[in-house]
């Protein structure tokens, strides 16, 4: 097998495996055993922000709901997908919890409601009054995914943060 160098790792397996399957099942030939020793994919740490760092983006923002977005993301520990499709009746304030519904998997769990993002999320709802998701557009429906990645990118940008850092950075942060 032929790999070009300079290649990652995960294309290398992917190549070899294309290899493979090609010879074995396309062209019907037994299954073979290269002599090949796998390219090991590295496994990177998260970006993890520090205490500072997340009171800089939390200032950076002055719009409310995007606080609060953020903010929910960052204390429940949600995903992004997860923060778009909350509807008002997935906040539960009694037993302080966020019910999130077909989550990554397709899968339903609870999460956390902190004592500070029920009270920055009740302001909120006073003030935007959203009718069937928590989060909604301007013109109703659900608010966007790339609106909240754009708008994390220019609070980091804002708060002068120089990590390579995406609103998942968030997630990984409160599992810190």
């Amino acid at each position: 097998v032929l790999i070009p160098s300079g290649v990652s790792p995960s294309y290398q397996n992917q190549a070899v495996n294309a290899f493979k399957c090609y010879y074995e099942n396309f062209l019907g030939r037994e299954k073979m055993n290269l002599a090949y020793q796998r390219a090991r994919v590295t496994v990177r740490l998260p970006v993890v922000l520090s205490q500072d760092e997340l009171r800089g983006i939390f200032t950076a923002v002055k719009n409310m709901k995007h606080r609060c977005i953020l903010f929910l993301i960052y204390s429940s520990g949600l995903r992004v997908g997860e923060s778009v499709n909350l509807n008002v009746n997935d906040v539960d304030s009694k037993r302080m919890l966020l019910h999130i519904r077909n989550g990554k998997g397709g899968k339903d769990r609870f999460t956390i409601l902190s004592d500070q993002a029920l009270n920055l999320l009740r302001d909120y709802y006073k003030q935007y009054r959203p009718k069937k998701y928590l989060f909604e557009g301007v013109h109703g429906g659900r608010y966007s995914v790339r609106s909240i990645q754009q708008m994390f990118t220019n609070a980091a940008a804002r708060a002068g943060i120089k990590k390579r850092v995406s609103v998942h950075s968030l997630r990984h942060s409160f599992a810190t």
